[in-house]
C-alpha cells in the first residue's frame, strides 16, 4: 500500500513538471492593440496593458510588473512637415526616448512598410528602461517608428518582437484616401494633357518669372526674352549684358548663372537669417526685434524696420527665402544669352527648363513666386518694391498676362 502510495505521488510531480515544461513553450496568445483614433494597430501580449502615451495614432503596452513595454509612433507625413525622411524620424525618436548605444540588427518581416531599418541599443519607455530594439519603416501616409524596451534582451524576446513587427495594420483615414484619390486624378489628367503643352504656354511661363524687368525695360513680355533677335536687338542685350553682369561670351554668362544658383542673394539672404535666428531674435514679440536691431547693429531706423519684415518674411518661408529673386534673374540671363548671340535657341530653352522645374517644385503659385521675388529685390537694394508690385497687378489684368498661364503646366521639352 504504500509503495502505491509512493509511486502515486511519484507520477504526480512527473505530470505536473512535464505541464510546468509544456506551458513555459507554449505559444503566446496575441490580442490587437490599437491607437485612439484607429489608424494603426499591432498585435502583442494579450496579458500586457495598454497604456496612454498622449498621442492619438500613437499605440503603446506594457507588462503588468512595467518591466518591458512596446510603442509604436506612427506621424503622419501631412501633419509631421518637420520629418522629410527616415533620418529625421530617427533624430527625433533618439532624442525623445533617450536612444543610446545604437548598432544594426537584423531587420524583421514587415510587409506593411518600406524603407525598414532595425537597430539594438539602450532604450527609455517611460519608466521601462534597458535593452531595446527600434524599427524605422514608412508609408506613402506616414512615418513608423517601433520600440521595444526590457532589461535585458534574449532570443525568446527577439522572436517576440519580431513577431509583433509582423503584425502592424494601417488604416488611412476615409478623408485622406479621397484626397490622394484626387491627387491621382488630378495627376493623371496632368499626364494626358501633357502632351498638348503648347510651345506658346511654354514661353509664356518662361517669360512670366522675368516679365517685371521686361515690362521695366519697355520690352514686349509676350516674346522670348522680351525682343526680337535682329543685329539691333542683339547689340542692346550685349552692352546690357556687359554692364550689368560682367557677361561678355558663353563662358562668363555661364559664371554669373552658377553664382546666382551657389552663391545668390537667396544664400546670403538664408545665412543673414540664420545668424538672426541663433542671436535670438525669433523669440522676441514683433514689436521688440526693431529695438533689437538697433541695439545690436549699426543700422538706421528704417533699415532696422526692413531686417524686422525681412525676418517675418524668412519664418513664413524657412529655405525658400528670396530663391525667386535669384531664379528670376538666371531666367533673364539665359533668354538675354540667346539674344546676345552667346547661346542657341534651343540650348538657352533647354536651360530655361530646368530652372523652371526647380521654381515649380519651389513655389505654389504666380503670387507665392512674385512675393519671395519682391521681397528679394527690396533686399538687395534697401529700397520698397511698390512699383514692381504696380507692373505685377497690372500684368495680371491684362489680357495678354503671362501670368494667365496655369502655374502647374506641365513644364517639358516641346521644341
Amino acid at each position: 500500500m504504500n509503495g502505491l502510495k509512493k509511486s502515486w505521488i511519484i507520477f504526480t510531480m512527473l505530470a505536473a513538471m512535464l505541464l510546468t515544461a509544456c506551458g513555459s513553450d507554449a505559444e503566446t496568445i496575441m490580442r490587437e492593440f490599437a491607437s485612439e483614433d484607429r489608424t494603426v494597430a499591432i498585435r502583442m501580449d494579450e496579458s500586457w496593458n495598454s497604456e496612454d502615451m498622449g498621442v492619438e495614432n500613437w499605440v503603446a503596452a506594457f507588462t503588468g510588473d512595467e518591466t518591458e513595454g512596446i510603442v509604436v509612433m506612427q506621424m503622419p507625413k501631412t501633419a509631421y512637415s518637420n520629418i522629410s525622411d527616415i533620418s529625421g524620424l530617427k533624430e527625433m525618436v533618439e532624442e525623445s526616448f533617450s536612444v543610446s548605444e545604437v548598432e544594426e540588427m537584423e531587420k524583421p518581416e514587415i510587409s506593411s512598410l518600406s524603407g525598414v531599418e532595425a537597430y539594438k541599443g539602450q532604450v527609455n519607455l517611460e519608466d521601462v528602461s534597458g535593452d531595446g530594439f527600434i524599427v524605422y519603416g514608412e508609408t506613402e501616409y506616414a512615418y513608423y517608428s517601433i520600440l521595444y524596451a526590457a532589461p535585458a534582451l534574449d532570443e525568446k524576446k527577439t522572436e517576440y518582437f519580431q513577431q509583433v513587427c509582423s503584425t502592424l495594420k494601417e488604416s488611412v483615414p476615409e478623408d485622406v484616401q479621397e484626397a490622394s484619390a484626387e491627387i491621382e486624378e488630378v495627376e493623371a489628367e496632368a499626364t494626358t494633357q501633357s502632351a498638348d503643352v503648347s510651345m506658346d504656354d511654354m514661353l509664356r511661363w518662361f517669360n512670366a518669372t522675368c516679365a517685371i524687368l521686361i515690362q521695366s525695360n519697355g520690352w514686349d513680355y509676350t516674346i522670348y526674352g522680351g525682343l526680337e533677335e535682329n543685329e539691333t536687338n542683339q547689340a542692346t542685350v550685349q552692352k546690357f549684358l556687359a554692364d550689368y553682369w560682367a557677361i561678355s561670351d558663353r563662358s562668363t554668362a555661364e559664371t554669373a548663372l552658377k553664382m546666382l544658383e551657389e552663391e545668390g542673394h537667396g544664400v546670403e539672404f538664408i545665412n543673414e537669417m540664420t545668424y538672426l535666428k541663433g542671436l535670438g531674435i525669433e523669440e522676441l514679440p514683433e514689436d521688440k526685434r526693431k529695438d533689437f536691431m538697433i541695439a545690436n547693429f549699426s543700422v538706421s531706423d528704417a533699415e532696422a524696420q526692413w531686417y524686422v519684415d525681412w525676418y517675418a518674411h524668412y519664418e513664413a518661408n524657412k529655405e525658400r527665402g528670396i530663391s525667386a529673386w535669384d531664379y528670376s534673374r538666371m531666367m533673364t540671363i539665359l533668354a538675354d544669352s540667346y539674344l546676345a548671340g552667346y547661346y542657341t535657341k534651343e540650348e538657352a530653352l533647354d536651360a530655361s527648363l530646368e530652372v523652371a522645374k526647380e521654381i515649380q517644385n519651389s513655389y505654389d503659385s504666380w503670387d507665392q513666386f512674385m512675393e519671395s521675388y519682391f521681397i528679394g529685390y527690396e533686399y538687395w537694394t534697401f529700397e520698397s518694391s511698390d512699383k514692381r508690385r504696380e507692373i505685377y497687378e497690372e500684368l495680371k489684368m491684362a489680357d495678354d498676362s503671362p501670368y494667365n498661364v496655369d502655374w502647374n503646366l506641365p513644364l517639358e521639352k516641346c521644341w
